[in-house]
């Protein structure tokens, strides 16, 4: 009886070891990351026009092949746990831009998307998103775990 007891004490113990906040971290990496790339790749797809669309909303053409190429190789950094505070970071600046700037000043949109698909309410949930990695780091579950990449990158 005392052997059974110690083995469901020893595969509690590992299931918190897997079940910790680090696979909270790694499912909201993946799933950021899946976003951003699936975000990405309609732009790269038609870029100029991309471009076009986004020069009426205030954004300079630069900037949408800069968001294109953040949201491709920074989306496949998150999925990987790869210099995530640093992609988190870009991402920040990069929704912080589009909440304050694009929707906010140029386009005026509304909050929430209840009759309008232009608001800002997602970008919001993708800032929060992106601010909460710089807070809590790429977990365990993450290549800059493995490489032992320092707490400030």
């Amino acid at each position: 009886m005392d052997l059974i007891f110690y083995v469901v004490l020893l595969l509690l113990i590992e299931m918190n070891y897997l079940f910790d906040a680090s696979l909270g971290i790694f499912i909201i990496r993946l799933l950021m990351g899946i976003n951003m790339i699936g975000h990405s790749l309609p732009k790269l797809k038609d870029l100029k026009g991309v471009a076009k669309f986004m020069k009426g909303a205030g954004v300079p053409e630069g900037l949408t092949y800069a968001t294109a190429l953040l949201e491709l190789v920074g989306g496949i950094a998150l999925i990987f746990g790869f210099l995530t505070r640093i992609a988190a970071i870009l991402f920040l600046l990069q929704f912080l831009s589009i909440v304050l700037y694009v929707k906010g000043i140029k386009m005026k949109s509304p909050y929430l998307m209840i009759n309008n698909p232009a608001a800002s309410e997602i970008d919001v949930i993708y800032l929060i998103i992106s601010l909460v990695l710089i807070i809590t780091g790429p977990g365990i579950y993450s290549i800059d775990y493995i490489l032992k990449i320092p707490f400030y990158l």
